[in-house]
C-alpha cells in the first residue's frame, strides 16, 4: 500500500491482557469493586463523568484501577508489526483508535500520526470545562 490508515478498538488490547469492557460482566470481571459499589452498573455507565460529582470515591477508585491496569499491561507484538508495515508506506501512515490504554504511544508510534478519539489514560483534565489544559496522569 502507498499509505496506511490503521483503525483499532478494544480488540487490539485483548492480546495485552486487557478486557474489552463490554457489558456488566466484563466490567465486574475487570474491577471487582464495581460489584460492591452499585448493582447494575456496566462499563459504559461507570465511565460517565457524572460519577465524579455523584460518587467521587467510586469514580476515582474505578479510574485508579483502570490507570494501573493500563500501565501494567504491555503493548503486544502486534503494535510493532503494524509499525513496521506503516514505516514501509511511501505516502505515510496514520492511526485512529478508540482505546485509552496509550499502547500505540508506548509502542513508539508517532503521536503526530495518532488520534486517540476517547482520550488516553495518561492524561487528566477537568471534569467541568474550566480550561483546555490536560495534565500528565
Amino acid at each position: 500500500a502507498d499509505a496506511l490508515l490503521i483503525c483499532s478498538g478494544a480488540g487490539m488490547g485483548v492480546d495485552a491482557g486487557l478486557a474489552t469492557f463490554r457489558g456488566q460482566s466484563a466490567a465486574l470481571a475487570s474491577w471487582p469493586g464495581l460489584s460492591n459499589a452499585s448493582s447494575g452498573l456496566d462499563y459504559q455507565e461507570i465511565c460517565k463523568a457524572n460519577w465524579f460529582a455523584k460518587d467521587p470515591h467510586l469514580a476515582w477508585a474505578f479510574w485508579n484501577f483502570c490507570h494501573r491496569a493500563y500501565l501494567a499491561a504491555k503493548p503486544h507484538a502486534g503494535y510493532e508489526l503494524v509499525k513496521r508495515w506503516a514505516n514501509k508506506a511511501p505516502l505515510g501512515f496514520f492511526a485512529f483508535t478508540t482505546n485509552i490504554d496509550s499502547h500505540w504511544v508506548r509502542s513508539g508510534w508517532d503521536q503526530a500520526r495518532l488520534v486517540e478519539v476517547h482520550g488516553a489514560v495518561r492524561w487528566l483534565q477537568c471534569s467541568v470545562p474550566c480550561c483546555p489544559t490536560a495534565w500528565a496522569a
